[in-house]
């Protein structure tokens, strides 16, 4: 039933009985009178009297005349006293008899009194029968209209009694007290019957028995508390479950029955939650308008009783929904504005009665979140609660009150009749409120049929203000001259006709609603109207949504699409105008899910008003409605353009100026010159607090407020809270506000009503809002239905496509915003495109018309600018066609080294832009996120420059240190490498070569005027090269010691013709003195909005999540670009294969190789291999006619390693760690001299004391070779005098002879060979001999060079040190960069260093041997070291088996002789070292030990004990470590002071011994200390070391003193 259908009920003026209230005080009865004489006081002087006549009669002298007086005297006294008391006990009689009159007239009074209480309470709080009676009146009085005085619903929420409810008769405290004060007579039993008056004047009898279930306010400050939460149960002794249920139902039915016949159902609301089997007890509520929310169905039928609730299983839409209603409560208390809380008030009941049964499914009531609320804070939020249970044991414990429910019984005699039902009311506390009586009830059908549904169809009539005010109202209402949605097609069409006229042309109108009195509200927009823009506010589910589509529709069913323009912006998902796609006069629709759109949007939209300021400006009109009234807006004659109104229609405008807070200006900026220009702004949000500024609120004069969360947001739009507390279940109701005029309360119109198509055109659509609760539907949807919005759209988009010649096709304000996907081979529209006609000076309208042939800017036609079609990189599609070769470049044509990548957007100019990338400019920069397109750039960027340039104009190298994004450059021929971040090699060896070209090439163009000039001036050009380095931050991390020269490469390149660009994630991944060498900057995604600024400078909005999109500054613009990817193709495939992503590129970059054929390429950069087999070495050589040894590759120059001991040496020595690759250094210089020279010219001596360097285990040895003369080892170490015999008889004569070498591996056990004597003989000869060819090639370990051979070998510092460390350290010393000490370097990658230079080269190995087979097997190492190393013998034999060696001369017993005497000589005149079991670790200074000690015997003991200590934990075995501490005392001073500077702090001990670190240092540095270390360990300045003179030993004189 309708709204319309119920009959309206009149609440007249209440109009109560006198209540009598006083205090009557009750006299006491009257005292008798104490100031008469009693007759004892009147008798007491006549006994005297008469005593004393007695006396003077029986004297002696007795005389009777004396007496007369006397007795005379005696007889007036006491007849007066006799007449006294008669006469004061017939006054007190007198007056008890009035006072007994008196207490009678008061009982009267008093028992008159009660019945006007009684009266009083029967009239306010009558019984059942009166409330039916009351109900019945009020449904069966004639008229629809019922003012005939009806008492239904009479209490107001002001009255006293509101929400006082009745429970039955019982006894009341009177409100006319009598009162009696306690008097000396208070044993008079006169004073007894006043007590009883007094008594019985306390309670009233037979009155009803009312609770307040919320405060009472009793007048002044008394307030009188609520009962808020009641317990209703059973008698704890009751027996009979059924009867207790039955009594409680009853008595609460009474309950309810009382409070909803005086409270109107728009004051109160009752909300019944029970178990399913409970439903018919409660089933009569269902009628109640209490309990009745006044939500719809689907079929507009009122959900009565949708308070009432059944299913306790599954409660939450119960609770939630009343939680809900408190939760908005809380928030109005905090707002002083918000009114009275507490209304509707409400009444909850709870039906536990089934509590007593374990199973019962209302056992977690109590646990609700609302329930617990309600129990805490009811009387604050308006809401009681009651609580039906078994017996009081089930009520919460926090209830207030309870109500025992029990049998009424007369007993007479032994008699007892049950006469109704008793209740026992107690309130919790001490001395509480008690009552008992007999209870109001009522039975299910009587509830039901005489009483709830004669109340179901009457409503309250409204006051003044909402009178007459739908509910709703549909959007096809407001246009009723349209017809239905079926034939509206025709009448639209003339009235868009009709808008086109200039006669017609107006200030925008559209209705949106209905104000009281049902009347159509229409909104004008215009300044003497309601404003030219408005801001309308609503939170979720309030009809904001709804609004929006009214208004929409409503301009666009009045007006033409070339009258009205939508643009509209969504920032809450993108789903509220996605309906208007297709609606003609929509030109834009901007969510918050496409990212910059938004700013992008409002720049453009200043742009847009500009033009149009331009346009009125041209056509001397002030404002958009006289341009239109003079037909400017019609035709292209003369200049005419359209000019349509144009409304920018913000949804959640609030989240907007949140994330682009800098746009509030732009905002404002509309609202203050958009009524000219015709641009109306409609700003709608669900929180408008802090969203509004004051310009806004200044220029925005129509404010629409629906219902919003809180009183600060209504307070935003209106300056009051009321739209805070707008009914939630009538959806659509507003306040709307015009300037500051008074709000006036309204009805916006429901346009998403359904439709059905086969539904008569007169039939009322059925209004469903889309926040009402809905139950399940029983049937399903018909397919018919459809939205009233989504047809109205539909038909508009019919008409525009089914009369074009009508309805023109709107241009947009602004192109459409950058596509995502771009390919080099797209075809895009250029900037001719726009409406508007580019200008003449415009540069990039001239560079497509210089690219497309074209002098003139693109020409207007029709007042459409012509569309011409420019392909992004027209040559990409060229080579993907028919295309195989490149054109020779033209060097002085702009476009030359020039690509065009993507698009910019430039929304101040409303157009789209190339994207050029040209290398001429400089260096390219390019920041972005990790995965969001870096790479990709580079690929698009190099696929562009290649297909214009050939690889003899253009040559690419790429360090691709992303994720291996370049790895596709290798097809190109263009591409000399693609280095990788662990190809440390490769990066070094690429920046030299950079720097060399950049060097040759600087002075030859400088000499021309640059790069670019050389090449269009001289016939002889050069490419241009270009480096691309991707993800710079894996660069700066691997090759930071490389920034230097990157730096001054970068710096230097433009003008030699080499160009960078670099892509990193990071703003401080790049150095600032580097960023500022980069010409161009531009910037993809970023991590952090704020890195931005560092890039192209403050922005507005971060970018979409697009990859390829970015920001770039243009003319100090910062403007959107989007790059392109490399290509859209898919090549030809054979039958059955699929091509991958990067099939097109691939088959491109494939097909420009094949057309350069054998043509010039880059340069291509090696790598030094990590196993360089000699064999290779050797055959890469070109020897000289010197004897040189070949040790491997050059790391730097990948150039041969040549070691020419005649004119570096004459010795050399190799030193690394155990298993470094020594022995097989040694065995490539043997066989490499051997392979490369004939024995005439070479001749070996092997020393080995395990034999492992020569006898390596094969069918041969190294001692087979035809160039060795000897093989010592331990086994033959007495072959040792016979070899130094030889050599000393050679050297002593005369004559040619050849190179020896004499190579010892292991040297550290060379003193098992050798005694001291050999020793002593061959150092000798090592400095004898050096110079005619004598030369000694040792492997050791690092070490002490103390013996004279290694000192010898050493002084030169020309050797091989198989690590970074090694080379570092004695006999060294050299520099290392220290990535590369730290550095895990692949086997055989070595150090050579002579006189402290150091060059890295990888050692051939004799033996390339494999680990593992073809299959992944694995392979014998030493077996093929051994087989290879017999092949190599077997080889050399063959090679110099026909040549004539050199033989060695023949030894006499003479020459051994002489060897010895020799031997002894060499002893007696040198000093030589002990021999060790193990060799001492090695002292960095190695110097003969003076006689002398410069820093004294102290300073030697306590390093020696440093020393020692050292010792003790490197050796193990007791006499190893007994032999090296020995060792420590040959050694020389400054050797071990150096030795233990290095392992140890010397400053304390120097301090101790007051010696100067300074000195210490000189010393040090004297004998070759390198200087960066003395710094660190002794504190000192070099420089002033340096200055200083040499230390002199100490001197003792012969008293032992120190000179």
């Amino acid at each position: 039933m309708s709204d319309q259908q119920n009959k309206l009920i009149n609440r007249p003026p209440r109009i109560q009985p006198d209540l009598p209230q006083e205090e009557v005080e009750i006299p006491p009865p009257p005292v008798e009178d104490r100031q008469g004489q009693p007759l004892i006081q009147t008798f007491l002087p006549l006994i005297t009297i008469i005593g004393y006549v007695i006396v003077s009669t029986t004297g002696q002298r007795s005389n009777l005349l004396m007496i007369l007086p006397m007795a005379l005297s005696v007889i007036a006294s006491s007849g007066l006293a006799v007449w006294m008391y008669f006469r004061d006990a017939r006054v007190m009689k007198e007056k008890r008899d009035s006072y007994k009159q008196r207490i009678t007239q008061l009982r009267k009074e008093m028992e008159a009194s009660h019945d006007m209480q009684r009266n009083f309470y029967l009239y306010n709080y009558p019984n059942i029968e009166t409330v039916l009676q009351i109900a019945q009146n009020s449904a069966t009085a004639d008229a629809k209209d019922n003012r005939s005085g009806t008492r239904l619903w009479e209490r107001r929420t002001s009255d006293r009694d509101f929400g006082v409810v009745r429970l039955g008769l019982g006894v009341l405290p009177s409100t006319v007290i009598y009162t009696v004060q306690m008097a000396e007579n208070h044993e008079d039993p006169l004073m007894d019957e006043a007590k009883k008056l007094a008594e019985d004047s306390l309670f009233v009898q037979d009155v009803p028995i009312t609770i307040a279930l919320r405060p009472q306010h009793l007048g002044g400050d008394k307030v009188l508390p609520p009962r808020h939460s009641i317990g209703i149960c059973g008698s704890m002794g009751a027996t009979d479950k059924g009867k207790t249920e039955k009594q409680i139902y009853e008595f609460v039915r009474g309950m309810l029955t009382h409070f909803t016949a005086f409270h109107a159902p728009t004051d109160t609301r009752v909300y019944i939650y029970a178990p399913p089997k409970a439903r018919t007890q409660w089933q009569w509520a269902r009628w109640l308008p209490h309990c009745t929310s006044g939500k719809r169905d689907e079929q507009d039928n009122i959900l009565r009783g949708d308070q009432l609730y059944f299913e306790p299983q599954t409660p939450a839409p119960f609770w939630e929904m009343i939680k809900a209603d408190l939760d908005r409560r809380l928030v109005r208390m905090a707002d002083k504005d918000s009114g009275d809380v507490t209304l509707p008030f409400l009444l909850v009941v709870v039906d536990a009665l089934s509590l007593d049964d374990p199973n019962s499914p209302m056992k977690d009531v109590q646990s609700e979140e609302a329930v617990s609320l309600i129990i805490r804070r009811g009387a604050e939020l308006g809401v009681s609660i009651l609580f039906l249970t078994p017996n009081a044991s089930f009520i919460p414990s926090q209830a207030e009150t309870v109500i025992e429910v029990d049998t009424l019984v007369e007993v007479d005699g032994s008699r007892v009749t049950e006469t109704g039902v008793l209740f026992r009311y107690a309130e919790v506390g001490l001395n509480s409120t008690r009552f008992i009586g007999k209870a109001d009830t009522i039975n299910e059908a009587d509830a039901q049929h005489s009483f709830a549904r004669k109340m179901e169809s009457l409503s309250v009539r409204s006051t003044f203000g909402t009178a007459g005010l739908a509910s709703s109202i549909l959007l096809m209402d407001l246009h009723k001259n349209l017809g239905g949605i079926d034939v509206m097609s025709n009448p639209l069409l003339e009235r868009w006709a009709w808008s086109q006229h200039k006669d017609n042309s107006e200030w925008m109108r559209v209705p949106i609603g209905l104000m009281p009195g049902n009347k159509i509200r229409e909104i004008t927009f215009s300044a003497a109207g309601d404003g030219v823009h408005g801001m309308i506010a609503g939170t979720t589910g309030s009809g904001k949504s709804e609004l929006l589509i009214t208004l929409i529709l409503g301009l666009a069913m009045r007006y033409d699409p070339s009258a009205v323009n939508f643009v509209l912006v969504d920032f809450k998902g993108g789903t509220a105008f996605k309906m208007f796609e297709k609606l003609p006069h929509v030109v834009n629709i901007v969510t918050n899910l496409s990212g910059t759109a938004g700013a992008r949007t409002f720049i453009a939209m200043k742009s847009e008003m500009n033009r149009r300021s331009a346009l009125l400006a041209s056509k001397k009109v002030s404002h958009i409605v006289d341009y239109r009234a003079k037909g400017y807006h019609i035709g292209y004659e003369n200049g005419n353009q359209p000019f349509p109104f144009l409304f920018v229609i913000i949804d959640e405008f609030a989240e907007m100026v949140k994330e682009m807070p800098e746009f509030k200006g732009e905002l404002d900026s509309i609202t203050r010159l958009g009524r000219a220009l015709g641009v109306h702004l409609i700003l709608a949000t669900q929180r408008p607090t802090g969203a509004v500024t004051d310009q806004m609120r200044a220029n925005i004069k129509f404010k629409l407020c629906l219902r919003v969360e809180t009183a600060e947001d209504s307070r935003e739009l209106l300056r009051a809270s009321d739209a805070a507390f707008l009914p939630t279940d009538v959806p659509g109701r507003a306040y709307l506000q015009i300037g500051n005029d008074n709000s006036q309360l309204m009805q916006v119109a429901y346009a998403s009503s359904p439709y059905n198509v086969n539904a008569q055109v007169t039939q009322r659509a059925k209004v469903i809002w889309r926040d009402r609760r809905r139950e399940k539907r029983k049937k399903t949807k018909s397919a018919d239905e459809r939205n009233i919005a989504d047809m109205v759209v539909e038909v508009c988009s019919a008409l525009a496509l089914a009369h074009p010649d009508v309805v023109k096709k709107q241009e947009q304000p602004w192109p459409d915003p950058l596509p995502t996907i771009l390919p080099l081979n797209a075809t895009v529209i250029t900037a001719a495109m726009m409406v508007r006609k580019v200008v003449g000076d415009d540069m990039v309208a001239k560079l497509e018309a210089e690219e497309e042939g074209k002098d003139d800017s693109p020409t207007i036609l029709g007042g459409q600018a012509e569309n011409i079609h420019l392909p992004l990189s027209p040559m990409v599609i060229e080579w993907t066609n028919e295309r195989n070769y490149w054109s020779p470049v033209d060097w002085d044509n702009p476009k030359t080294l020039r690509a065009k990548v993507g698009l910019i957007d430039n929304p101040y100019e409303a157009r789209h832009m190339p994207l050029f990338i040209d290398l001429k400019k400089g260096n390219t920069l390019l920041f972005g996120a990790s995965g969001k397109g870096k790479s990709t750039f580079i690929r698009s960027l190099v696929t562009a420059l290649t297909v214009e340039h050939a690889p003899d104009e253009l040559q690419i190298y790429a360090l691709d240190f992303g994720g291996r994004g370049l790895e596709l450059l290798k097809g190109l021929p263009h591409v000399g490498a693609v280095i990788t971040s662990s190809e440390g090699e490769r990066v070094e060896r690429l920046l030299r070569k950079l720097r060399f070209w950049t060097n040759s090439r600087a002075q030859l163009f400088a000499e021309a005027g640059g790069f670019v000039e050389y090449n269009a001036t001289k016939p002889d050009t050069y490419p241009a090269i270009l480096v691309v380095i991707d993800s710079f931050a894996e660069f700066r991390e691997n090759y930071e010691d490389l920034l230097p020269d990157l730096l001054s490469l970068m710096r230097d390149g433009r003008n030699s013709g080499v160009y960078f660009v670099v892509t990193a994630e990071q703003i401080n991944a790049i150095p600032g003195k580097l960023f500022s060498l980069f010409n161009e900057r531009m910037t993809l995604k970023l991590t952090e909005f704020g890195d931005y600024s560092s890039v192209v400078g403050r922005v507005a909005v971060d970018l979409d999540d697009i990859p390829g999109r970015g920001y770039v500054m243009v003319e100090r613009r910062i403007l959107e670009f989007q790059f392109a990817d490399p290509i859209d193709f898919t090549p030809p495939m054979e039958e059955g294969a699929e091509a991958d992503a990067n099939a097109g590129i691939v088959w491109l970059y494939d097909k420009m190789t094949k057309a350069w054929g054998e043509g010039r390429r880059p340069e291509p950069i090696e790598v030094l291999q990590d196993l360089l087999p000699l064999e290779d070495v050797i055959n890469t050589y070109r020897k000289s006619r010197r004897v040189e040894t070949l040790l491997g590759i050059e790391m730097a120059e990948l150039q041969h390693v040549v070691v020419d001991l005649q004119k570096q040496g004459p010795h050399f020595i190799i030193v690394g760690q155990p298993f470094s690759g020594k022995t097989t250094s040694l065995r490539s210089w043997v066989l490499g001299m051997s392979a490369m020279y004939p024995p005439s010219d070479v001749r070996i001596f092997l020393i080995d004391a395990a034999k492992r360097m020569f006898d390596y285990g094969g069918k041969s040895t190294l001692a087979d070779l035809p160039h060795v003369d000897y093989a010592i080892s331990e086994q033959n170490k007495t072959d040792m005098a016979t070899m130094i015999a030889h050599l000393q008889k050679i050297y002593s004569q005369p004559g040619k002879k050849p190179d020896i070498y004499v190579v010892i591996d292991n040297y550290d056990d060379f003193r098992d060979l050798a005694n001291n004597q050999q020793q002593t003989e061959i150092a000798d000869m090592s400095r004898k001999f050096g110079a005619e060819g004598l030369h000694f090639v040792i492997a050791c370990l690092p070490g002490s060079m103390s013996d004279d051979l290694r000192k010898n070998i050493a002084k030169s510092r020309y050797g091989l040190a198989l690590d970074a460390n090694t080379a570092t350290n004695t006999p060294f010393n050299a520099r290392v960069p220290r990535k590369l000490q730290e550095a895990e370097l692949p086997v055989g990658r070595a150090f050579l260093i002579l006189s402290g230079r150091v060059s890295i080269l990888q050692v051939a190995t004799p033996y390339p041997v494999q680990e593992t087979g073809a299959m992944g097997e694995p392979l014998d190492v030493e077996e093929q070291i051994q087989t290879m190393l017999d092949e190599w013998v077997t080889e050399i034999r063959t090679t110099w088996a026909d040549t004539s060696s050199w033989q060695l001369p023949e030894l006499t017993e003479a020459d051994l002789q002489a060897s010895a005497n020799n031997a002894s000589n060499a002893s007696n005149g040198y000093s030589s070292s002990q021999s060790t079991p193990k060799p001492t670790p090695a002292p960095v200074i190695v110097a003969p030990k003076p006689a002398e000690l410069k820093f004294g015997e102290a300073l030697l003991e306590k390093v020696k004990e440093l020393i020692g200590k050292g010792y003790a934990d490197l050796y193990t075995d007791p006499e190893m470590l007994k032999s090296a501490l020995q060792s420590l005392n040959n050694t020389d001073e400054m050797a071990l002071i150096a030795q233990a500077l290095g392992e140890h702090d010397l400053l304390p001990i120097l301090e101790e011994l007051k010696i100067d670190p300074k000195l210490v240092a000189k010393a040090l540095l004297d004998n070759e200390y390198p200087a960066q270390r003395l710094a660190r360990k002794l504190k000192v300045n070099i420089d002033e070391v340096r200055q200083m003179p040499s230390v002199q030993p100490e001197t003792q004189t012969e008293g032992g003193d120190k000179a």
